[in-house]
């Protein structure tokens, strides 16, 4: 049975008329939103989360790197103490 995902984009920073970059930011937070979701429906499952997605599960752990690297940075610490 297929899921409905329910997404609300929010940008995370401000906006204003001189921005330059809002539409990449706007990607990247969506981005951001749709990895998550996905996690959350894969039980945290990365391979099953890629298969959702429809790319490989390489691809998928660098992006959540790139997206999430402040969570990844502290995981790196835990594991290297």
């Amino acid at each position: 049975m297929k899921q409905k995902i329910p997404v609300t984009i929010k940008l995370h920073h401000g906006v204003s008329e001189t921005d330059t970059n809002v539409y990449e930011r706007f990607k990247e937070d969506m981005e951001r939103e749709l990895f998550a979701n996905i996690m959350e429906l894969a039980a945290f499952n990365q391979t099953k989360a890629a298969k959702i997605l429809g790319i490989s599960r390489g691809m998928f752990r660098y992006r959540l790197e790139e997206l999430f690297e402040d969570y990844y940075l502290q995981r790196k610490r835990h594991y290297d103490e």
